[in-house]
């Protein structure tokens, strides 16, 4: 009647924990004086002191007419019910309405102890829940709270197992909350866990004493056949108490230290009486079937492994197993995932040289799913089972790829593909019906001469199966290379080599900028020129006069083209670029070097740079500028004058240019209150006499000084943007494509300026 009496009031205190009513146990509840009615809404702290004191009445009430209200039933769930679903069970609380914890009854002790699990390992950690409810702490203060709640939940199991030494399920429970806490102070990065292994081991041995004591009361007839002992051994073998909350950074790894768990999870149940372990191991594999739907995607498919390595054969794990079939058949029949040194294997460490990583699938599973295209873009909605996010795959696809060439390489590139792309077919392993889908370029460079190996990379590939969604691991092959020796024929194609020669500092010094860009990993300076250390007579390269940048992946395709027609729209086009002849999606890379040349003190000099040219066995383009007076102009011939700069003519222009200048600022103060058609008299004056990009920039440059108060500021910035454009376009170290009309921009702006005069 206790029992009973504690459980309406309970549920009248929070009516959300159920809505029957029982008559006459509502006329016991007025008998003994209890009182009834509370708001479901959720707690305040004052609410939860008032709540508590009200059970401590209602106990009182009961220990008045005889009944230890501790030993009741529901006493527990009573005391739960006063408290937030924030807020974590103190010490003083349980003290003050149940007694010492060393008077505690030990089924009371224990479900406490179970109790306050469940809110250490969900609610009470929970940043979102806390401020859900109110609450303001940081994550150090939950941190607190949690490691706080784990050490009293301890010491009420300690105390259920001082009055019953005797109980598996008292012994499985300390395993389990030990487990949980040696896990959360690895997670707070506690620095006293330098015996975190030892600590860990510890816990394993007192599951796998409890799952001994639990086959011995079995194996006497005193327990009915439970899972509850092996699956709890089971949860922590292979990272938490409750596998919905395994993740990809806690899953047990195969040939790991606690891997040895799983094998002795299984001899644990041989070792009972047969019928007793056939029964075992068919509520294992009933369990863990229906474990299967909480499962976290990415890491489903391993615990399905594992539990299969548990329960072996039995008939109950039929469901399992064709799961593991499933996910075994895409991995190994269907999926492939394949990287490929782009050229010889003799790859040296001193220069880059690159991989390609692409996918490899089945027309079958092309035709059975969305297509592989969203591994290679960002914020990509995705529905997982009942809820939709926003993934980014290619960022994903990154990282693994970072984590997996981070020992003994240094990544200097990575050009991903576009999604788009369109897979071409091959063969695999000689069987056709195949698609290869290039996913990434990647440029490396070996750290170590001993390295034999690339290490294999892995992708996360979304699929949905019976049971929901999963993601599966896809590894690439690990292809084998030599560090040691190095080989000089590093394919490229589509070379260009682009040299800007800048003779115009008046201290005599030379300036060469090169630029060289192709298909494959371009090579070192030395490798695709010669000629550069002795292009002018007289000149040398002067101290760290050689400056190299580094290489970098260039965006875009060159030449040899593909166009790929879309399904949905087959007037919509969009082009690709095509395989090399030998078959290998190659993208482009960029080199840059700039070279300074200074005279030698009494040498004389022809006066000519004699251009550098391709080395010998490599095939490209090689095109040379120079500088004549402002403008970038291409030149044909192998030798270039050094007096092509500024010449003297140019210096005459340019003083008389300034000069003009001066003159048009003297008139337009003495014209000013003249009349309009002086005015646009001077505005036509400042039109240049010749036509070329450094006197369209003194025109528009004095129009912005002159007249750029008189734009309005939208304007005034359009002015100063095609001013910079014109000198970026014919004054800058690089050629841009595209011709400009020079002096029906001039005119445009001189109209505009003389209206807003």
């Amino acid at each position: 009647m206790g029992g009973e009496f504690l459980e309406l009031w309970t549920k009248r205190l929070r009516p959300n924990a159920g809505s029957s009513q029982n008559a006459a146990i509502s006329a016991a509840i007025f008998a003994y004086g209890g009182r009834v009615g509370m708001a479901a809404a959720p707690l305040t702290r004052g609410r939860q002191a008032r709540n508590l004191d009200r059970l401590r009445r209602v106990l009182d009430l009961m220990a008045e007419r005889g009944v230890d209200p501790r030993s009741v039933s529901g006493v527990v769930e009573a005391f739960q019910g006063c408290h937030s679903a924030s807020e974590a069970y103190t010490e003083e609380d349980i003290v003050r309405i149940l007694g010492p914890i060393e008077e505690l009854p030990a089924t009371t002790a224990a479900r406490l102890a179970a109790a306050m699990q469940g809110g250490l390992s969900g609610d009470w950690r929970s940043r979102e829940v806390q401020q859900r409810f109110g609450m303001r702490r940081n994550g150090a203060e939950i941190a607190d709270v949690v490691e706080t709640g784990y050490g009293l939940a301890m010491r009420l199991i300690d105390r259920a197992l001082e009055v019953e030494p005797d109980s598996w399920q008292h012994a499985v429970r300390r395993a389990a909350l030990a487990f949980e806490r040696l896990e959360h102070r690895r997670s707070m990065n506690d620095d006293d866990l330098a015996d975190y292994e030892r600590l860990r081991g510890e816990s394993f041995e007192a599951f796998e004493r409890a799952a001994l004591a639990y086959a011995a009361a079995a194996g006497r007839g005193e327990e009915k056949p439970s899972p509850v002992v092996f699956r709890a051994w089971f949860n922590a073998a292979i990272g938490a108490t409750d596998l919905a909350q395994v993740t990809r950074d806690n899953i047990l790894l195969e040939g790991s230290e606690r891997d040895e768990q799983i094998g002795r999870i299984r001899e644990a149940i041989l070792g009972m009486e047969p019928g007793l372990a056939e029964a075992h191991l068919g509520l294992l594999a009933s369990d863990f079937s229906s474990a299967i739907d909480g499962l976290n995607p990415e890491v489903k498919p391993r615990i399905v492994r594992h539990a299969l390595r548990v329960v072996g054969e039995h008939p109950a794990a039929a469901p399992l197993r064709r799961i593991n079939a499933l996910y075994e058949d895409l991995i190994d029949d269907e999926i492939h995932l394949r990287l490929a040194v782009d050229g010889p294997d003799r790859i040296g460490t001193d220069e880059p040289f690159a991989a390609v990583l692409a996918l490899r699938y089945t027309n079958a599973v092309d035709r059975e799913t969305d297509g592989f295209a969203k591994y290679l873009q960002n914020g990509v909605y995705v529905n997982l089972g009942n809820r939709g996010t926003s993934v980014n795959y290619r960022d994903r696809l990154e990282r693994s790829i970072r984590d997996s060439l981070k020992e003994g390489f240094e990544l200097e590139g990575i050009g991903f593909f576009d999604s788009m792309h369109p897979s071409v077919e091959v063969r695999e392993d000689g069987e056709a019906g195949w698609q290869e889908k290039p996913l990434a370029y990647l440029v490396l460079r070996a750290t170590d001469p001993s390295i034999e190996r690339i290490p294999p990379i892995r992708m996360d590939l979304d699929f949905i199966d019976q049971t929901g969604p999963v993601i599966l691991a896809v590894e690439s092959n690990s292809p084998p290379i030599d560090a040691a020796s190095v080989s000089p024929d590093r394919p490229i194609s589509a070379l260009e080599v682009d040299q800007v020669l800048d003779a115009r500092d008046p201290d005599g010094t030379v300036l060469l900028e090169i630029t060289a860009r192709g298909r494959g990993v371009v090579g070192d300076l030395d490798e695709i020129l010669t000629g550069v250390e002795d292009a002018i007579v007289g000149y040398r390269i002067a101290d760290e006069g050689v400056e190299s940048f580094p290489l970098a992946m260039v965006e875009g395709s060159m030449d040899d083209e593909v166009v790929y027609r879309f399904m949905s729209n087959p007037d919509e086009t969009e082009t690709f670029q095509e395989p090399d002849p030998d078959g290998v999606q190659r993208q482009v890379t960029e080199r840059r070097w700039s070279i300074r040349y200074e005279p030698v003190v009494g040498a004389t000099t022809s006066g000519d740079f004699e251009v550098p040219q391709l080395a010998a066995g490599i095939d490209g383009d090689l095109v040379v500028r120079v500088f004549e007076d402002m403008d970038l102009v291409a030149v044909d011939n192998d030798t270039v004058r050094l007096d092509r700069g500024v010449r003297p003519w140019a210096l005459a222009v340019i003083l008389g240019a300034g000069t003009a200048i001066l003159v048009a600022i003297v008139l337009v103060f003495r014209r000013r209150g003249r009349g309009d058609g002086q005015a646009s008299d001077d505005f036509e004056g400042m039109l240049p006499s010749r036509w070329s990009p450094f006197a369209s920039v003194a025109a528009l440059k004095r129009i912005d000084e002159r007249y750029g108060s008189r734009l309005t500021p939208a304007r005034r910035a359009e002015l100063q943007a095609e001013i910079a454009e014109i000198e970026r376009r014919y004054f800058g170290p690089s050629d841009a494509s595209g011709e400009s009309d020079l002096e029906k921009l001039v005119r445009s702006w001189v109209q505009e300026a003389s209206l807003g005069h």
